[in-house]
């Protein structure tokens, strides 16, 4: 049923004049997220609603140059583990350093650990999380598309916590921070997963693309609610715009 849903989905054309192209890549190495097939739906509702030519697909052969060059953001949703072979490495490093922009969801800290450059691209990498509860999360930025509409210093928001290698707040701009004070920061081994600070969402400028990463997203029912989909919406709308330099 799961592959059945996937090819009904694969193309989900979206057509309006300002209609962005946006490759949606759901590919997993190992952990499958339960929410994805509801992160998918949600993909095509906000495409809908939004305007953009949304194509979705585990299959890792279109990380070649003519293809990726066709999309103006790739969006790495769930994604996990070593997913790209060499060539297909390469034509992404192509793709990001041409100006395109990328939105890492959730697990895309989790992508390739074994790659160096990615790890820079996303600003950081994982390292384990504590289990799903209620923390409160820090809006450290509200004037960015994808916190703006967040009007409040902070929030109580249900999710994953996930622990990254370092924080990456020297390299990236933080919008959302965790208050890791408000929740029980140990794994499902008892181990300390405390980072001290604790950026959850952040954007930066990377080899001329515009690189957004979000920490949340574990959750089903995250994808259903208009708070998160303004999140996502608003980091596509600004890593589809080209760097100026």
């Amino acid at each position: 049923m799961r592959i059945l849903v996937f090819k009904i989905i694969f193309f989900c054309f979206c057509f309006s004049a300002s209609s962005q192209n946006i490759l949606v890549f759901t590919k997993t190495g190992h952990y499958r997220h339960d929410c994805l097939p509801n992160a998918v739906k949600s993909f095509v509702e906000m495409g809908e609603e939004n305007g953009w030519k949304c194509t979705f697909t585990e299959d890792a052969t279109f990380f070649t140059k003519d293809i990726l060059h066709k999309f103006d953001v790739i969006v790495f949703l769930l994604t996990n583990k070593d997913i790209l072979n060499n060539n297909q490495k390469e034509a992404f490093k192509n793709y990001i350093q041409s100006g395109k922009g990328f939105v890492g969801i959730h697990s895309a800290t989790v992508t390739e650990l074994n790659w160096p450059w990615f790890g820079n691209l996303v600003g950081a990498r994982f390292i384990g999380h504590s289990g799903i509860q209620k923390g409160r999360i820090n809006i450290e930025n509200n004037t960015h598309p994808a916190t703006q509409h967040l009007k409040a210093e902070s929030m109580v928001w249900e999710d994953e916590w996930y622990s990254l290698n370092r924080s990456p707040r020297d390299d990236v701009n933080v919008l959302i921070s965790l208050n890791e004070n408000s929740v029980e920061m140990k794994n499902f081994h008892g181990k300390n997963m405390t980072m001290g600070d604790h950026p959850i969402a952040w954007y930066h400028l990377f080899e001329g693309s515009r690189v957004f990463q979000t920490q949340l997203g574990h959750r089903p029912e995250i994808y259903d609610d208009i708070v998160f989909r303004k999140h996502i919406i608003g980091a596509i709308i600004w890593a589809s715009k080209k760097v100026m330099e």
